[in-house]
């Protein structure tokens, strides 16, 4: 086990957010590798929107063990005043003690997770670093806080008008407007959607607990140059993106809201004199299996871009999302805002058909409060 010193001195820090000069400079490349290897290994080892949940906390631990050498931040869940090592060491053994522990069975092989670690340490000349002792200390505690999500019930919706449970009221002038929108949009067939946006809600058909991490490590490679602050942004985003899976689901759980195929081939049922039903309506893809509201894509994305304005302190910035959804034929989008990225994700989802729009804006809500909660409460600077 490491000897640790004890802490002779505090970094004293008046501000709670970003202080550094937005500069494009080389990003400390142990912390963007090894989230790209945690980010592969989290969609297959739990796919979907529950793989928030474990990269949250990966992406703690890596935060703390580098927070335990350096001293800057506030740790989220390890505390290791004073520890020794270098930062690369603790990052990359904090990152594998995790993924080694929620997915053994990628372990081993030429390809798997202990390969790709002992093969960074020996190439980065990280034998013996005591940084490795932290990182994997800073490991063995976060995955105390690893809790298995409880199997959830599938949905194969019901008879009843409505069905999940309506909110806001069918009746409504706002259900009406939102209903002829993704019937008119989304469809798979006779859509009103033009080439431009049909490629742009294809682009965002991706897992988003990927593509919007991936986003991330393009921002920190180009505009976060120390290992520390990069850490804290992806501990930052990574756990406002889990509490947002979280509080969606409660949402979809709670209201039990139908989807667009649903409510639109039972727009004759539904108690509206003014939703117009179509039995053979599909959408442009399939829709997943649980409840509509609220969107889970867009309190993902709400979360990230509002985690990113805070910590730059700007809405205003340049940067590129990516996307390997195969049906999309522009692979890359540019953005000049958080806020626009956000907003592009709120329409994509209703030109796939599978969202109404207030699913979407109000996801986007969650996600932004979600962010501006954990900004506050944790990660800051040592005062």
């Amino acid at each position: 086990m490491l000897k640790r010193r004890s802490l002779i001195g505090l970094v004293v820090c008046a501000c709670v957010g970003w202080t550094g000069t937005v500069t494009v400079r080389a990003a400390p490349t142990v912390v963007t590798y090894w989230n790209e290897v945690a980010n592969a290994a989290v969609t297959i080892g739990r796919a979907g929107p529950a793989g928030a949940l474990d990269s949250a906390i990966i992406a703690a631990a890596v935060h703390d063990a580098v927070q335990a050498i350096e001293g800057r931040y506030e740790p989220y869940y390890f505390s290791a005043p004073g520890s020794e090592g270098s930062t690369t060491a603790a990052v990359a053994a904090a990152a594998y003690g995790v993924l080694i522990r929620l997915y053994p069975t990628q372990g081993p092989g030429l390809t798997g997770l202990t390969k790709k670690f002992d093969d960074y340490v020996l190439l980065n000349g990280l034998t013996g670093d005591p940084g490795l002792d932290v990182g994997d200390d800073a490991a063995a505690a976060l995955f105390t806080q690893y809790r298995p999500l409880i199997p959830l019930p599938n949905y194969t919706g019901g008879t009843n008008p409505g069905e999940w449970r309506p909110t806001p009221p069918l009746t409504s002038s706002h259900y009406r407007r939102d209903y002829d929108e993704v019937k008119a949009f989304g469809s798979l067939a006779n859509s009103k959607r033009d080439a431009d946006q049909t490629d742009m809600a294809h682009f965002f058909s991706e897992n988003f607990v990927a593509q919007m991490p991936r986003a991330v490590r393009g921002i920190v490679e180009a505009h976060v140059p120390e290992t520390g602050d990069a850490a804290r942004l992806f501990a930052l985003t990574a756990l406002a993106a889990a509490d947002a899976v979280i509080t969606c689901w409660d949402s979809k759980y709670h209201f039990s809201f139908w989807r667009p195929i649903t409510a639109i081939r039972e727009g004759e049922n539904d108690g509206n004199a003014k939703t117009v039903g179509d039995p053979a309506w599909n959408p442009l893809i399939n829709t997943p299996n649980y409840p509509d509201y609220t969107s889970g894509a867009n309190n993902i994305t709400g979360a990230h871009m509002k985690m990113l304005e805070l910590f730059f302190g700007t809405d205003s910035f340049d940067f590129i999302i990516t996307s390997n959804a195969p049906l999309a034929i522009d692979k890359t989008r540019e953005y000049h805002s958080f806020s626009q990225a956000a907003q592009e994700v709120v329409e994509a989802r209703i030109l796939l058909g599978i969202h109404f729009r207030f699913a979407d804006e109000q996801a986007r809500e969650q996600g932004s409060h979600v962010a501006h909660w954990v900004f506050q409460k944790f990660l800051r600077p040592v005062r």
